[in-house]
């Protein structure tokens, strides 16, 4: 069932592409979902952001590493119900989506701690600090965020924290991936599409949130010379020395949070039954060193969803965070 989806969706997405490229008349976007895209020099960094609603800053933060397409398309099905509560940022990280890269001489950059600064920098930028920050996988750098720049994340919502959670109990990720190496980053559209579908069809519960319009941006940012750029610094090593001492950097900031009390903020941890990539036990064990001083910590499980849950499940996702910021800012622990 899978493979004959797959199928349908290269010639489908292959048709829809070759249309894209041939009207583009400047560099795409990438936009999806009818939102507009926003640039904002950060720093130096050309940054793509969406910017939807008004009122308290909602910050949602992608996940996905140094290889360059994930983005912030990743929260396309949660925006619009956010934006009614909040006023909703998302950019891409830097160095993912339509963002640029660090420059190469600044190899420090091409690392989480580069992103943390840029992140910062987004906020400063934008001039809307403090704000609400809703993170997933990767982007759970925003806990150390929040560490390093308490003046800048009032409440933090982290799904899936693989980075931000010590590496405890059995994940099933590699099982889950048995059928898609990731062998293919070259430009060849039917391979690569190939590939990056059967990694969101195999981690997710329910695949229906892949629409023809998500992956089409993907192979946009795909044939993006800036994409290619950001993993050929990546394979020749930029950050490494950052990179080998990750879980050194990881235990000091868990314990300037469990030791010294550095986190006072609400903070929720969201996890779901079904992702293969986040065993219970992980998010257990990142609760106990947030809890140790924070009583502001909550827990929350969604079940029947994989590691996109809030965008399997975007309306239980929207929710769960509305009523989270809803309740703390009541209770005056939210400006």
């Amino acid at each position: 069932m899978i493979g004959i989806r797959r199928s349908a969706y290269l010639v489908a997405i292959w048709l829809m592409f070759q249309c894209c490229v041939a009207s583009a008349a400047e560099p795409a976007t990438a936009a999806i979902g009818g939102f507009e895209v926003k640039f904002v020099d950060v720093n130096g960094i050309k940054t793509r952001y969406y910017d939807q609603g008004s009122g308290d800053p909602l910050l949602l933060v992608h996940g996905g590493p140094w290889e360059g397409t994930s983005s912030a398309n990743d929260w396309s099905r949660n925006i619009e119900g956010l934006s009614k509560e909040f006023r909703v940022f998302a950019p891409d990280k830097l160095g993912n989506g339509v963002t640029g890269n660090p420059d190469r001489a600044a190899e420090a950059d091409f690392t989480m701690a580069g992103q943390i600064k840029h992140l910062a920098r987004f906020i400063e930028t934008m001039d809307v600090g403090p704000v609400n920050i809703v993170a997933h996988a990767e982007g759970d750098i925003s806990l150390f965020l929040a560490v390093e720049r308490p003046d800048l994340v009032k409440s933090l919502v982290l799904f899936s924290s693989n980075i931000a959670a010590p590496d405890v109990g059995e994940d099933s990720r590699k099982e889950a991936l048995a059928e898609c190496p990731w062998e293919v980053y070259g430009q060849e559209i039917g391979p690569w599409l190939d590939e990056v579908i059967c990694r969101y069809e195999s981690l997710s519960y329910g695949d229906a949130h892949l629409s023809d319009e998500f992956i089409v941006a993907l192979q946009t940012m795909n044939l993006d010379p800036k994409v290619q750029w950001t993993r050929f610094y990546r394979d020749g090593g930029a950050g490494a020395p950052f990179v080998a001492n990750i879980d050194n950097w990881r235990d000091a900031m868990h314990a300037r949070i469990r030791d010294n009390g550095e986190l006072e903020i609400p903070v929720l941890l969201i996890w779901a039954r079904n992702d293969p990539t986040h065993p219970l036990e992980r998010s257990m064990a990142l609760y106990d060193i947030l809890a140790e001083h924070n009583p502001s910590v909550q827990t929350l499980m969604i079940n029947h969803a994989g590691h996109y849950a809030f965008r399997e499940k975007p309306d239980e996702f929207n929710f769960a965070i509305i009523r989270f910021i809803r309740a703390w800012r009541a209770l005056g622990e939210i400006g």
